[in-house]
């Protein structure tokens, strides 16, 4: 996998993950957009998917470049960064079907969503065995995805539990101190349990049960953010999940 992010194409991929727009990488965009005569290499090609109305190009828009442009014409613009192509309505089920099968990449602490391929698959190493019953927890994990939680699941058995004790329909959450994550912790848990932690709470050390859900933001003597640069992020039924991945 040979690509080049530079910070303005970070922050492309950082506002795209950010509100939620479904998006896909195109590997083979090199041998795609070649025929422009551009220097392949200072181009990105983000594969989006086609806004149903014409005012969602606007917000696309706004939400790719951070501010609103009114230049996208047909299904692919050249935007001097990258090559951004609307999949066309026809295609929609095609981009919906090749989403859920995205490849999500973890580059340097940012989740990036590519097409499934056998060169990517070739070259992204990932967690192949998972001990907790994820499916039960799916919706859970959609909804700290939607508030854009820092989080971590934590797919291993602490000392003092066994996987008897514990159970596999229990699912450990390691979330992140910090003022701003707080507040997305508080909406999301508001969503997901209607009991959220009083504000202020999740900035001191911290661990609650509700449900099967044990939330958390302290683990093991691990640093959070030195791990969360290196989680492992798997596609799971068209859903991302952070889960722990240790140090080496």
């Amino acid at each position: 996998m040979n690509l080049q992010l530079t910070p303005e194409r970070k922050q492309i991929i950082q506002n795209l993950n950010a509100t939620g727009i479904p998006y896909l990488i195109r590997e083979e965009y090199r041998d795609l957009i070649s025929s422009w005569g551009a220097n392949n290499e200072n181009l990105l090609f983000i594969w989006v998917q086609y806004p149903q109305q014409p005012e969602d190009i606007s917000a696309i828009s706004k939400a790719v470049l951070g501010k609103v442009e009114n230049n996208f014409q047909g299904y692919s613009s050249y935007l001097g960064i990258f090559g951004l192509s609307f999949c066309p309505p026809q295609s929609r089920e095609d981009f919906f079907s090749q989403y859920q099968q995205r490849v999500i990449v973890n580059h340097q602490g940012l989740a990036l969503n590519f097409a499934k391929s056998e060169s990517v698959l070739g070259d992204v190493s990932t967690k192949t065995e998972i001990q907790l019953q994820i499916d039960d927890f799916l919706s859970d994990i959609e909804s700290l995805n939607l508030f854009a939680v820092q989080y971590l699941v934590v797919d291993e058995y602490p000392q003092q539990f066994t996987s008897t004790t514990l159970g596999t329909n229990t699912m450990i959450l390691w979330l992140g101190i910090s003022e701003e994550n707080e507040k997305r912790i508080r909406k999301a848990n508001a969503f997901i349990t209607g009991n959220p932690p009083k504000r202020g709470e999740m900035l001191k050390p911290r661990k609650f049960q509700q449900g099967g859900i044990i939330w958390q933001n302290y683990y093991d003597n691990l640093d959070f953010e030195e791990c969360y640069q290196q989680r492992d992020i798997l596609n799971i039924q068209g859903i991302t999940v952070n889960f722990l991945k240790r140090p080496t």
